[in-house]
């Protein structure tokens, strides 16, 4: 078999990484690597699936890798284990005599070792560079479910199920082997009754995983489903308002490096710090676009925000919002210094090559030289910064964030609290200047009285709740969607087993011969029957409405954002001006009374 076949085999089969990526592992089958790794660090703290299917799997596990390293005409595999999974060593220990191209490598028992820039590093010490792949440093890594599935493929055997970890707040935790399309719902019930109330479903680990609906499927890339408490920290972190966590670190955030010293991926030489994205993000600071930019190298692995952060600041989460942000405007990161120059055209400069690169937007009348700008400007530390050899140091300061008014201080209020006569004074400076603000923003936007105010109040406010039902609407239709594209595929795959399960008279061992088919093909008529569907849709026509329903969506956030905006300024003016009031009516009040 040559790579082509072995390729497309693993792609009919529907082999993908499972260890939660899910990069097609056809798409890993290169001629250009000379090492194979075989993964078994476990991605996440508290999951055991992998080390169990490596200690009662070995033999099957390691003739899959060693036949792909063969294929792809790598010189060596080697099995990188952690150091404490004891009975996944003994296993494999007892079968590298019979593998000579194989070895054994224990990783050290720390988080993220699963991560496979980490691992090429601890097993090859060759270092990805950053956003790059391991194939451009001669290597190739592939999980050990991932292998345990090529091996059933090299058998014709097709990916119908997943392992998957149910711990946390249930009965007798366990890891199952799971038909694809199950509801975590289902999951769940396999490891007994709930032990908390209104229990959040977590898929994946505490450091990366995400809060899932419990009718969510099993897919491909789930390792676990735990059940958490809805007050644990992890879903508090999970849950945390965005502008709150943004406001925290704006005053918290002390610089202390601490999250940027403990990132692997910093630790490794790429450009990814943490800290500079917090001061960047939480103090809106564009001018230094390379913070932004560096999101890009984030692992997500949580390091910086579970364990690194002193203040107890969101990082991770930030990175990840400015992360996504750029994605969805269409940014990606320079390659190189020739693509770092092409996007700079793609966004309207010109651009002049020559023995000095100088470049001129549109509304500039001159070219200037980058070497003209200062020191960290030049083409040999663009160059280097773009290699992920140098670290760049713009020299703007952090810009304080623009806000047309403040809410104003209940004075009252503070006083009651305790407040001493020092802080009252300065309230009222405060209020004045900040009513005065408030009064511009209303004849900016002619608002003359309590009832307009009201009405505008109360018409931005439907707006925005009108447009978050929309976008609501649409990410409820498209959960719909995609849950029954995966039980139309899944039926339509598993119709001629349960066909002949019919006509077998349901023997009990044609059902055991073929339990994940038939399970597969009884969820997927159930859930036909619970949506009343008398004709099932074509797979076309739910992606054409999926594609136009996520277009929809991305369309909408800029108005939605813009209502929110709009409907906070109007809320806060309406604030200021009922505590302006009733302040005014209690000095008047007292005066009165003396």
């Amino acid at each position: 078999m040559d790579l082509r076949e072995l390729g497309q085999l693993y792609r009919e089969s529907g082999i993908v990484g499972a260890g939660g990526a899910g990069f097609p592992t056809y798409a890993k089958l290169s001629d250009k690597a000379d090492t194979v790794l075989l993964n078994c660090a476990e991605c996440e703290p508290l999951l055991r699936l992998h080390r169990q299917l490596l200690k009662f799997h070995a033999s099957e596990i390691i003739a899959a890798f060693d036949l792909t390293r063969e294929t792809m005409g790598a010189k060596q595999g080697i099995v990188c284990i952690k150091s404490h999974y004891k009975g996944a060593i003994e296993a494999v220990t007892a079968l590298l005599p019979e593998y000579p191209s194989l070895k054994l490598h224990l990783l050290p028992v720390v988080y993220p070792a699963g991560d496979e820039v980490v691992m090429i590093y601890d097993a090859t010490g060759r270092v990805v560079r950053p956003g790059g792949l391991p194939i451009e440093c001669g290597v190739a890594v592939f999980n050990v479910e991932t292998m345990y599935n090529a091996y059933h493929a090299l058998h014709g055997e097709t990916l119908t199920s997943k392992l998957v970890t149910i711990a946390g707040e249930v009965e007798t935790p366990k890891t199952l082997r799971i038909p694809l399309g199950a509801k975590l719902s289902e999951v769940v019930a396999l490891a007994g009754k709930e032990t908390v109330e209104d229990g959040v479903y977590w898929v994946g680990g505490p450091m990366m995983g995400r809060i899932a609906s419990r009718n969510e499927p099993v897919t491909k890339t789930t390792n676990s489903v735990f059940v958490l408490p809805r007050n644990s920290r992890v879903v508090d972190k999970a849950t945390s308002d965005i502008t709150v966590e943004a406001a925290r670190a704006a005053a918290s955030c002390c610089q202390c490096r601490t999250c940027t010293e403990l990132c692997p991926r910093y630790n490794l030489g790429h450009p990814i710090q943490p800290h500079k994205i917090m001061l960047a993000a939480a103090c809106n600071n564009y001018k230094d676009t390379s913070a932004f930019l560096n999101a890009f190298y984030c692992s997500g692995c949580g390091v910086c925000e579970n364990f690194a952060c002193p203040q107890g600041l969101s990082p991770r989460k930030l990175t990840q919002i400015v992360k996504n942000g750029l994605r969805a405007a269409g940014v990606k990161p320079p390659k190189d210094y020739e693509n770092f120059l092409q996007q700079l055209e793609q966004q309207g400069y010109e651009v002049k090559r020559g023995k000095y690169t100088s470049v001129k937007g549109a509304r500039q009348k001159r070219f200037i030289r980058f070497r003209t700008l200062g020191a960290g400007y030049s083409e040999e530390e663009l160059k280097a910064v773009l290699a992920g050899e140098a670290e760049h140091r713009p020299r703007q300061k952090c810009l304080a964030p623009e806000q047309k008014f403040q809410m104003l201080v209940d004075i009252q209020a503070k006083l009651a609290e305790g407040k001493g006569t020092g802080f009252a004074r300065w309230a009222k400076q405060h209020n004045l200047k900040e009513m005065s603000r408030t009064l511009v923003f209303l004849q900016e936007n002619k608002i003359g009285s309590i009832e307009e105010m009201q009405e505008r109040v109360d018409a931005a406010t439907a707006r925005y709740h009108e447009l978050g039902d929309s976008i609501k609407a649409a990410e409820t239709r498209m959960t719909e969607i995609a849950v029954l594209r995966t039980h139309i595929v899944n039926y339509t795959k598993t119709r001629p087993v349960y066909d002949a399960y019919r006509k077998a008279g349901y023997s009990k061992r044609f059902l055991e011969n073929h339990r994940a088919e038939i399970t597969l093909h009884k969820a997927a008529k159930t859930a036909f029957d619970e949506a009343k569907l008398k004709k099932l849709p074509k797979v076309k026509e739910l992606d054409a409405e999926y594609s136009k329903l996520l277009t929809e969506k991305k369309a909408a956030y800029p108005d939605y954002r813009k209502a929110k905006d709009e409907m906070q300024e109007l809320l806060r003016a309406q604030r200021n001006v009922e505590l302006f009031f009733a302040e005014e009516k209690n000095t008047t009040e007292k005066t009165q009374s003396r």
